[in-house]
């Protein structure tokens, strides 16, 4: 294997386990009491009107019933019992933005509030949070993307990429895979004196040398006994019952494992949320995913002490359309939409203030200001710059403020 193929196959292997130099959190003597960060992620864009605001018995209503939460005022879609009887710790964000085509407002949610620039790559949420958190001692990966569609961690480097695992069903396979490359470490570090000896100067090899040293500690990390804290398969029929026989509780679960064990962060993307078509119905099937799912991993982090250590994000790309289309379906809007950040640490509040239409919002809360609060709960620095390979510095939130009713 050549110098260059053998790069191009560690960085699946480097994104294991984060950096093996002093962490973030060390460096900066990170005070934040969260340990973990949870992004459920709802690709397509979720209809506010059936999930967080509903607003039944208006002209743009629809068919959705409203349930009342444990909130003062705040009602959830019937459709997300068990949510709505958690609400205690959960702060609802009425949204608002600007992007209403899917690639970019995917882009603009996973980078904490910015729009694709060329070739400039920002760091995702998840990967700014796992850098934030994890620390150098602990083996597992910093950060954990369980679904396809995961924005990378840009201009942080490679590093700090969040471990991809396409299948909770078969998370455990994306591990063991790993130890198929120990035959090619081996071939590294022969590589790696030859090139330190003989071509190139020792000034070009620290990149290279890292790749090895990540590699070594992967194959120790690549053992039977770590795979099992992916294999969901090991839980009992009960608890996968109660997350849910579905996409949404396989992740969740998956999600609950790796918190246990240890990973910062962690995305759990789930799909199939643009209802142009059967909005009413399709949204209904999703809901009651998420609110099994979800609602367990809060009952199981409550019970295990970790629920006021751990921040959790539910937000997809934008907001439904209002107006019903003749599809018995809803199109895209970014001008309101609804985000929950839940945590045994947060006050139950609701953020921002819908018309009674659902057309209009007030005191929108923008992705910037968004991200800038998740960072600043986490222990980031929100204002932090970096120097990416282009040339051009970055600040990793492009919010100015946060959302001050989080921390009153």
């Amino acid at each position: 294997m050549n110098r260059r193929n053998f790069i191009k196959n560690s960085s699946y292997l480097s994104a294991l386990l984060g950096s093996s130099m002093t962490s973030y959190a060390e460096r900066f003597q990170n005070k934040s009491h969260y340990k973990h960060f949870v992004f459920l992620n709802l690709f397509g864009g979720p209809s506010q009107f059936e999930t967080f605001d509903p607003k039944p018995n208006t002209e743009f209503g629809g068919p959705t019933k409203a349930i009342q939460t444990r909130t003062k005022g705040l009602t959830f879609s019937d459709s997300l019992p068990k949510l709505a009887n958690l609400s205690d710790n959960i702060a609802t964000l009425r949204m608002t933005s600007k992007e209403g085509n899917h690639q970019r407002a995917q882009y603009n949610l996973q980078s904490g509030g910015y729009i694709p620039l060329g070739a400039l790559k920002h760091a995702s949420i998840t990967s700014i949070a796992g850098r934030a958190l994890h620390s150098s001692s602990n083996l597992m990966p910093g950060s954990v993307c369980i679904g396809k569609g995961c924005e990378s961690s840009g201009y942080l480097g490679k590093e700090f990429a969040p471990l991809t695992i396409p299948s909770a069903e078969d998370g455990s396979k994306n591990i063991i895979a790993a130890t198929n490359y120990q035959k090619h470490i081996n071939k590294a570090m022969n590589i790696r004196d030859l090139y330190s000896s003989k071509v190139s100067p020792k000034k070009h090899m620290d990149q290279f040398n890292e790749e090895v040293k990540l590699q070594q500690r992967s194959t120790k990390f690549s053992t039977p006994n770590h795979a099992k804290i992916f294999d969901i398969k090991t839980e009992s029929d009960q608890t996968k019952e109660r997350y849910g026989l579905s996409d949404a509780g396989s992740s969740l679960l998956l999600a609950k494992k790796l918190i246990q064990a240890g990973v910062s962060a962690i995305q759990v993307n789930h799909y199939n949320w643009d209802t142009h078509i059967n909005n009413f119905g399709g949204s209904q099937n999703l809901c009651r995913e998420i609110d099994n799912g979800l609602a367990a991993l809060i009952q199981d982090l409550k019970a295990m002490g970790k629920y006021d250590e751990t921040l959790i994000l539910v937000a997809g790309e934008f907001g439904r359309t209002p107006r019903i289309n003749g599809n018995e379906g809803r199109d895209h809007y970014a001008h309101s939409w609804s985000a929950l950040l839940c945590s045994g640490s947060l006050k139950s509040s609701v953020i921002g203030e819908t018309s009674p239409d659902g057309v209009k919002v007030k005191n929108g809360i923008t992705v910037p200001q968004l991200s800038y609060s998740i960072y600043e709960l986490l222990g980031a620095n929100p204002n932090e710059w970096f120097d990416t390979s282009i040339g051009r510095p970055i600040k990793i939130s492009p919010g100015k403020t946060g959302i001050p009713q989080l921390n009153s």
